[in-house]
């Protein structure tokens, strides 16, 4: 079986396919703005959470005298000590690197903005998902 597509068949094919991938693309970059910046505080919470293991190892070994402490380093993981404040993007399906601006809270109120790079997947499905953290070289290199 073989089907060709000649003259007004194959511009309504091209279009429709244009049609798909632009609004395919105008999806993505919506979700970013919402879905993307959740999966990249998620992954800061984690990150934080993390960080904070051979603390919490050291309050439990002694916890009788130290439960306040161990509270208050719950409700403090719970809290995020960040603002994202732009994501941006390069690359499309399984290259898409997306720069985050991300302000970070700490107790001298000194609140620098930090850039990092994140290497990111996105479907229709399931939504953004971060695959890992990369660098600034990869993010310049999805572009192409």
């Amino acid at each position: 079986m073989e089907i060709k597509f000649t003259g007004m068949k194959a511009v309504a094919v091209i279009a429709v396919i244009i049609v798909f991938l632009m609004a395919k693309l105008t999806m993505s970059n919506e979700a970013l703005q919402n879905e993307g910046v959740q999966a990249i505080e998620q992954w800061l919470l984690m990150e934080s959470a993390r960080q904070a293991i051979p603390d919490m190892e050291k309050a439990m070994e002694h916890m009788n005298e130290n439960a306040e402490y161990l509270e208050q380093m719950a409700n403090d993981l719970q809290q995020s000590n960040f603002e994202i404040i732009s994501v941006t993007r390069h690359g499309f399906s399984e290259k898409i690197v997306v720069r985050a601006e991300i302000r970070f809270k700490g107790e001298e109120q000194t609140e620098d903005i930090n850039v990092r790079y994140f290497k990111m997947s996105y479907s229709m499905v399931t939504g953004w998902r971060v695959i890992r953290e990369t660098s600034k070289w990869n993010y310049y290199l999805a572009a192409l």
